[in-house]
């Protein structure tokens, strides 16, 4: 009884491809170790929150199957799978971010990498569930560079929270709002099916 659901889990990651987005995330994470100059500025502040956005929008392509969500019409644990791949895509992303971290830093701290790699997670979700998966990096990509832009003109609003300090309560909490908001999106309908 239990080997059907076990099955059933592994053809759906299958379906959404999560062995080679793990890859892509782990090739992600590795700009984390290399040796890039990381100056205080902002150029050096935007490497970490590139990264996580970059991860983010892996995870949210690996919502939609490429062909589509036919299993949708008779999959009544749809919603089960789609946020458990979600869930097992973004904690892959935040051990390697943690391992690629250790010892090297990046700027703003690995607090602020895994709150920016949650938040963004979160708004890659909701994005995946109204524009398609295909097109789930527009807005976060958007919101990345509006965040480059608060970073050059010093701003500190909570708006610009990926670019808070690494340990700021309220930034936490709208990147973890942000993830539980996609989680349930994610779970509560199917992304559209988005051609290319």
């Amino acid at each position: 009884m239990l080997m059907p659901s076990l099955r059933l889990v592994r053809l759906h990651l299958a379906s959404r491809r999560a062995g080679p987005a793990v890859g892509v995330i782990a090739c992600v994470a590795l700009v984390l170790v290399l040796p890039i100059p990381r100056s205080g500025g902002a150029l050096g502040a935007m490497v970490p929150l590139v990264v996580a956005m970059g991860a983010a929008a892996v995870v949210g392509a690996a919502t939609g199957s490429p062909i589509g969500e036919v299993e949708r019409v008779t999959g009544r644990h749809l919603p089960v799978l789609r946020t458990l791949t979600v869930v097992l895509l973004f904690a892959a992303a935040t051990v390697l971010f943690a391992a690629a971290a250790v010892g090297r830093a990046p700027t703003g701290g690995t607090p602020a990498l895994l709150r920016a790699c949650t938040g963004l997670t979160g708004m890659t979700l909701l994005t995946a569930v109204i524009a398609g998966p295909h097109r789930c990096w527009t807005l976060p990509l958007a919101y990345t560079i509006l965040c480059g832009r608060a970073l050059e003109r010093s701003w500190t609003s909570l708006w610009f929270w990926p670019i808070r300090t690494a340990h700021d309560p309220p930034a936490a909490t709208v990147a973890a709002a942000l993830l539980l908001a996609g989680l349930l999106a994610i779970a509560a309908r199917a992304a559209p099916d988005g051609g290319s």
